[in-house]
């Protein structure tokens, strides 16, 4: 989709980078149209996500017609392309299970994603007892080390080798498991290229 957005700037110059990127999802067939309206109230409204849980699954969706946050340009900031590798980012950092399940438009006509990913049942003993030193623990364990000159708002963790880094891991996005893991739930995830300083474009 990054070629889509890109051929279709150079079709029509003065094209935005988001209105580009949004067109190039609109007319991709490798994600379907979804239907929001046809599921309940959601569950919960968050600062990214309207978020449903249904048969052992979280449903999430892009909420308030942006894209989610992003480290470099901040909250609400991020663009189409920006969600989508951030989905594709955390699935490889953390071996989680978020897949893009549609698209779908919301009521002002704007293009808003859904992705699915495997409910994760909460250890009694909950997140909040986690503390700083077991979360920089489980990033090192990880590969991740804090990100040396990076300006951000948030506290940057990168793996070099991997070409991801990762913000706003604290107790409150994550999720202790019935094993006692940690599970990342709701953090920033980026993925840049290391050998060039850029990102995957």
């Amino acid at each position: 989709m990054g070629a889509s957005s890109r051929a279709i700037q150079a079709a029509q110059p003065g094209t935005s980078t988001w209105d580009a990127e949004e067109q190039a999802i609109r007319e991709s067939s490798s994600i379907p149209w979804y239907d929001i309206g046809a599921l309940e109230e959601p569950a919960t409204i968050a600062s990214e996500h309207l978020v449903w849980f249904q048969d052992g699954v979280v449903f999430k969706a892009t909420a308030y017609g942006r894209f989610g946050h992003s480290i470099d340009k901040g909250p609400g900031k991020a663009t189409p392309l920006e969600y989508l590798r951030r989905i594709a980012a955390s699935n490889e950092a953390f071996n989680d299970s978020a897949t893009i399940v549609g698209k779908f438009e919301n009521e002002n006509g704007s293009l808003g994603l859904i992705h699915a990913q495997d409910f994760i049942e909460q250890n009694p003993t909950g997140a909040s007892h986690v503390t700083p030193k077991q979360l920089i623990k489980f990033l090192e364990s990880l590969g991740f080390f804090p990100a040396e000159g990076h300006f951000s708002k948030y506290e940057v963790w990168a793996n070099a080798e991997l070409g991801i880094e990762v913000a706003d891991f604290h107790s409150g996005n994550v999720i202790v498991n019935s094993e006692g893991t940690i599970v990342p739930i709701d953090i920033l995830v980026h993925k840049f290229d290391h050998s060039k300083g850029l990102d995957f474009f």
